[in-house]
């Protein structure tokens, strides 16, 4: 930014940034001492900053010379240095973005929501970015160049990537294959893996440019409803869920069993083609109360069967939440009780008709104890009568004797 004629007979000391006067005034005093200097003579351009007349900062490349003079040429003598600058601001710039730049594309590499990795030819780990060794366990260093990703595998995902590995450096792709892998630690994990190939310029594979995507929670999670949709479809008693406007959506086989309709006749139909007519507002109290909350428990009630007739059932009812934790249904869990009412009746009627035969028994035994006593009592009274008329025959007798007694000693 300085004029020829201004810059003539200027200390260099005045292109030089304030914090670098000091180095600049010690390389001076160097170079004049000794003619040596460490930036002279320098086989490369030097990057430094340099300060324009407006105050602006710069970047200047530096190519220093050194120069002998001796005394009466040009009028000068002692030591000078040819200084040929360029500026490379923009060059500087350009870098500087292009490094933040790549900065930010490492970062987003590294710290991805998803794991990232490069296999060679034979399958050997190339690269690898943070969040995939966060996951697995590893040091960088223990993976790449070290490791093949088969060697991380399970015995039945090894077999997955040995048939699918030719086929995708030939193809140039997979989509969505999922491996189990095991970490470092021991323990499994499950990924949804998908890859592209680099090639070069004959075509032949070079290395891979995998996603990686940690399922494990998924996997986890379907292996808990398929194991619950096992525990549901096996039960004797019928499970059914329904919407809050009672609108049937699921029908296990226990529920074909008890009430004869299979899952394609109910699916999409109201739940009170199972209510009996005479309990018009039981299925819209029910999930008034699930609506809010609720559970219902072990109620029993009837229902009607597909073939008309009635089924005594003990019913619980409770909320079903999605992933928000909103009420979105109801699911019933119902066992079939006809049986034990009917057990109950017979019960009732055989205790009724032990008691009535009870009663009969008991009313027999007071009979004949009745009869027994009118039977003791007239026994009684005649044996009282047979001791009287002896008695009194006795007397007699013993009186006949003493008259006749007394009449003979007379």
């Amino acid at each position: 930014g300085y004029p020829a004629s201004e810059a003539h007979g200027m200390l260099v000391e005045a292109l030089v940034p304030e914090y670098l006067k000091e180095r600049h005034r010690a390389g001076l005093a160097r170079y004049e001492e000794t003619g040596r200097g460490a930036y002279v003579e320098s086989e490369e351009y030097l990057e430094l900053p340099a300060v324009r007349k407006d105050g602006e900062e710069i970047s200047v490349e530096l190519s220093l010379n050194p120069m002998d003079l001796k005394d009466g040429e040009g009028g000068a003598s002692g030591r000078y240095v040819l200084a040929v600058l360029r500026d490379v601001t923009r060059r500087k710039r350009a870098e500087e973005e292009l490094g933040r730049y790549a900065a930010e594309v490492a970062d987003l590499y590294n710290n991805a929501p998803c794991g990232y990795h490069s296999l060679d030819e034979e399958g050997t780990f190339i690269a690898i970015n943070d969040t995939e060794l966060a996951w697995l366990g590893y040091a960088r260093d223990e993976l790449v160049g070290r490791k093949k990703f088969s060697d991380i595998l399970t015995e039945g995902s090894l077999r997955t990537f040995l048939e699918n590995f030719p086929r995708f450096k030939e193809r140039g792709w997979i989509r969505d294959l999922e491996f189990e892998l095991v970490r470092k630690d021991g323990t499994a994990m499950w990924a949804l893996l998908s890859a592209t190939a680099i090639k070069d310029a004959e075509g032949n594979f070079v290395a891979s440019r995998s996603t990686f995507v940690d399922i494990t929670d998924r996997k986890l999670a379907e292996e808990a409803r398929a194991a619950l949709a096992a525990i549901v479809e096996s039960s004797d008693d019928a499970i059914i869920a329904k919407t809050l406007e009672g609108t049937i959506t699921s029908w296990n086989r226990g529920a074909e069993n008890i009430y004869g309709y299979s899952a394609g006749e109910v699916k999409g139909n109201p739940i009170t083609i199972l209510v009996p007519p005479d309990r018009p507002n039981e299925i819209p109290a029910i999930l008034e109360k699930v609506g809010k909350g609720e559970r219902v428990e072990h109620y029993e009630t009837e229902r009607v069967g597909k073939d008309g007739g009635r089924v005594h059932v003990s019913i619980t009812v409770s909320p079903i939440r999605d992933s928000a934790g909103d009420i979105v249904g109801a699911s019933t869990v119902a066992r079939d009780i006809t049986e034990h009412r009917r057990a109950e009746e017979e019960i009732r009627r055989l205790n009724e008709e032990l008691e009535g035969r009870v009663a009969e028994r008991t009313a027999r035994l007071a009979e004949r104890e009745s009869q027994l006593k009118a039977l003791v009592g007239k026994l009684v009274a005649a044996q009282e009568e047979e001791r009287r008329s002896v008695a009194y025959e006795i007397h007699d007798g013993l009186t006949q004797v003493a008259i006749a007694a007394h009449q003979h000693l007379q």
